[in-house]
C-alpha cells in the first residue's frame, strides 16, 4: 500500500476536526449545553471590539496568520445582525477572513445575534468552550455593534481589544465609557493613516486603562504593529477578576433591563405600574413590576 504523505494526512485530520466542531457548534446552537473545557491557558480567548469600519475583520486576518505561524489552531466566531427574513446571520465573517478559507487549521463560524443583547449571540460562551474542549488552541471572538453594548464579550474573553482608527473619532466619543474601563488594550488601526498619533495622544489623556503601553499602533494591511499587539493579548495581567466581575454584572443588568422593558408589553401590569407611580409609591411600582417580569 501506497503510504500516504504527511502533508495530506494532516490536511485529512484537520478536516476531521473542522467536521466535528461544526456539528457540535450547530448542536450549540440548536440550544445544546457543548462542551467543557479543561484546564487552559489563560491567553486562549481573544475578543475584539470597536466601532464599524475601524479594520476589525482585517485585523483578525492577520493576528490568525500569526497564530498559525505558531502552529495553533485557530476558531474565529463572528456575531452578525440576523437577518429579519430567515433570523440567520445577515452578514458572513467567511467573507472576510477568506485568505484562510482553504486552511483546515482556521475555522470561522457567524453567528446570527437574534436581538440578544450584549454584542454577542446567546450560544457564544458554550461555543467557546466547546471548541477549547475539542483541542482548537485560540478563538477569536467579535461582537456585533458599533463597541456600544460589546460588554458580553469582555466577560467571556481572557484579553479584549478595543480597535479604533484615526477617522473613527467621534465614535469614540460615543463609546460607553464602561467599555473603555475594561479592555485591556487599545489597538489604533491604519496607523500609516494621517491622525494616528494624535489620536494615541488623545486616547492616553482620556483613558483609564493599563498604563500608555496598552495602546498600540498597528496596520493589518502592512503588518505594522501587529507583533507588538499578539504579544499583549498573551500576557497574563492581575487586573482580569475584578474586570470580568464588573462586566458580568453590567451584563446582568443589561438584561435586566430588557427584560423589564418587554414584560410592560403587558398592558395589566403597565398599568398597574403606572397606577402605583402616580400614588407617590415607586418602591411598590418596582416591586410589582419585578414580579410581573418574573411570570411573564
Amino acid at each position: 500500500m501506497t503510504p500516504v504523505p504527511v502533508e495530506d494526512a494532516a490536511v485529512a485530520e484537520g478536516l476531521v476536526r473542522m467536521r466535528e466542531l461544526a456539528g457540535a457548534l450547530s448542536d450549540v446552537e440548536r440550544g445544546g449545553a457543548g462542551l467543557r473545557a479543561a484546564p487552559r491557558p489563560s491567553d486562549a480567548i481573544l475578543g475584539l471590539v470597536g466601532p464599524p469600519g475601524v479594520g476589525k475583520s482585517s485585523l483578525i486576518s492577520a493576528l490568525v496568520r500569526r497564530a498559525r505561524d505558531r502552529g495553533e489552531r485557530v476558531v474565529v466566531l463572528a456575531v452578525d445582525p440576523s437577518s429579519p427574513m430567515t433570523g440567520g446571520a445577515l452578514l458572513g465573517d467567511r467573507i472576510r477572513l477568506a485568505e484562510h478559507a482553504t486552511d483546515p487549521g482556521v475555522f470561522v463560524r457567524s453567528f446570527a445575534s437574534r436581538g440578544h443583547p450584549g454584542g454577542l449571540s446567546a450560544a457564544i460562551p458554550a461555543a467557546v468552550e466547546t471548541a477549547l474542549a475539542l483541542g482548537w488552541d485560540r478563538v477569536f471572538i467579535e461582537p456585533v455593534g458599533g463597541g456600544q453594548n460589546d460588554v458580553d464579550v469582555v466577560a467571556c474573553a481572557d484579553h479584549v481589544v478595543l480597535v479604533v482608527s484615526p477617522e473613527s473619532g467621534d465614535d469614540i466619543q460615543a463609546l460607553k465609557a464602561g467599555i473603555l474601563e475594561m479592555v485591556d488594550v487599545i489597538a489604533i488601526n491604519k496607523a500609516d493613516r494621517p491622525g494616528a498619533s494624535t489620536l494615541r495622544t488623545m486616547l492616553r489623556s482620556q483613558w483609564r486603562g493599563r498604563g500608555q503601553g496598552s495602546i498600540v499602533l498597528v496596520s493589518a494591511a502592512d503588518g505594522t504593529g501587529l507583533e507588538d499587539l499578539d504579544d499583549r493579548t498573551r500576557e497574563v495581567g492581575d487586573g482580569d477578576a475584578s474586570r470580568r466581575d464588573a462586566a458580568l454584572v453590567s451584563a446582568v443588568l443589561n438584561d435586566a433591563s430588557v427584560a423589564l422593558r418587554a414584560s410592560l408589553a403587558d398592558a395589566t401590569l403597565r398599568s398597574a405600574v403606572i397606577d402605583l407611580a402616580r400614588a407617590g409609591d415607586r418602591s411598590a411600582a418596582i416591586r410589582h413590576l419585578l414580579e410581573g417580569a418574573r411570570h411573564a
